[in-house]
């Protein structure tokens, strides 16, 4: 058996006297304080470990700078470490091998993106990332944080800008600022410098852009009669014809899933994770929107999770374009209607007509999924005003079918 040795006390440190050759006093665990006979030298914590069957040794500092307890905490730090596979050594001397160079923006940028993969998906890291990439790293990127300016941070903005992304420099600056911030709680930086600048002043207000729609009653029928004659791949026809009824954001619609429709309870439940606002989302269905999904099924319900997959491939969703290039084939110029359009029409008409269906704007934005959440009241908020979607859905349903009838009797 392995000698049990004694744990040290402070006051066994405290009182300890020099010999004439370095000695060692142990505590156990692989440390220990090493007391020099040189009067000059300071009495130095080591800690002796085993890495990769290699026997390696560490300092946690000189007594009584580090106390014993400080000692042991380090020594318990190590040990973990070296149980994730981490080696001590090795980490302080990258360690000090960066403290050794500047710390570039484009170091501190990718620091915080580590620290952000545990919380936000790959994709969205990835789409923030893109916008230093392209903007930021082969510039100021380069650049000791600790020396960029404000100005500095004003010209890069202005490129931005001038390339007419007014809303990527927006998204650019709040990055910078979230990287600032970080900066500072490490002490690499003393002061939030983007915290000192007025967006307003170097952030050029952008026009809100309007999607094209049509909200004419007469002309939303004819488009509903267009639709339903469209002759091109059956999957695109039946994702246009239902599009205008529950009008869902175009990523929502073209990666809408068999597992997310329930017909008993006739609703569409999209989880959080699909949606804009983070939010989950119920879509109420009606008797016409049941009808749609329900031939959707016999064609895509047996060989498919998507309802409207890809003409190309039954595993695969339908392409960001193809419902805009229908739109295209039934006549419909792009400056007339886009796939986006059929959400706007929805808001227009349904604001517009408050007085004849009776439901409240709060309740029409929730189903539009405006409305923005997070957190626990997103979890709980998706069926917010459930009963009055309901009959806002049925009333928009019955109201488009109308407009079509009237369009089917002048023909």
């Amino acid at each position: 058996m392995p000698k049990s040795i004694a744990p040290l006390s402070e006051a066994q440190i405290r009182t300890t006297k020099r010999k004439e050759k370095d000695y060692k006093l142990y505590d156990g665990g692989g440390l220990y304080l090493l007391v020099y006979a040189n009067e000059n030298r300071q009495k130095i914590w080591l800690f002796d470990y085993s890495f990769q069957n290699k026997r390696k040794s560490i300092s946690f500092g000189t007594y009584p700078q580090t106390s014993l307890a400080e000692a042991r905490k380090k020594r318990q730090e190590a040990k973990a470490k070296i149980l994730l596979g981490i080696d001590p050594s090795e980490e302080r001397k990258e360690v000090k091998k960066e403290l050794e160079h500047p710390s570039t923006l484009k170091s501190i940028s990718e620091e915080w993106f580590n620290i952000k993969a545990g919380k936000l998906a790959q994709t969205t890291i990835k789409k923030k990332k893109s916008f230093l990439i392209n903007h930021v790293y082969d510039g100021i990127g380069k650049k000791d944080i600790k020396i960029i300016t404000r100005l500095d941070i004003i010209a890069t903005l202005k490129e931005i800008q001038a390339k007419g992304a007014f809303e990527v420099a927006d998204r650019v600056l709040n990055m910078l600022n979230n990287i600032w911030r970080y900066a500072v709680t490490m002490q690499i930086v003393e002061h939030n410098i983007i915290a000192d600048i007025e967006k307003s002043m170097v952030i050029q207000a952008q026009e809100r852009k309007h999607f094209p729609t049509i909200t004419n009653p007469k002309d939303i029928g004819t488009l509903l009669h267009a639709i339903d004659n469209y002759k091109g791949d059956i999957n695109t026809k039946l994702a246009l014809m239902i599009s205008p009824y529950i009008y869902l954001r175009s990523a929502n619609m073209r990666m809408l899933e068999w597992k997310e429709i329930d017909f008993e309870k006739r609703e569409i439940k999209i989880p959080a994770h699909k949606m804009k606002m983070k939010a989950p989302h119920i879509v109420p269905l009606t008797d016409r929107t049941i009808e749609i999904l329900k031939l959707a099924h016999t064609i895509s319900g047996h060989c498919s999770i998507y309802v409207f997959p890809s003409s190309i491939s039954n595993v695969k969703i339908m392409s960001e374009n193809t419902l805009n290039y229908a739109l295209r084939r039934l006549g419909y110029g792009k400056d007339e209607i886009v796939y986006h359009g059929f959400r706007a029409m929805a808001s227009t008409l349904l604001h517009e007509k408050i007085s004849e269906h009776g439901i409240h704007s709060d309740a029409i934005e929730r189903q539009l999924a405006h409305a923005e959440r997070s957190g626990v009241k997103a979890a709980y908020n998706h069926a917010e005003y459930l009963k009055e979607r309901k009959s806002l859905m049925q009333w928009w349903s019955d109201y488009l079918d109308e407009l079509k009838d009237n369009t089917l009797s002048l023909l």
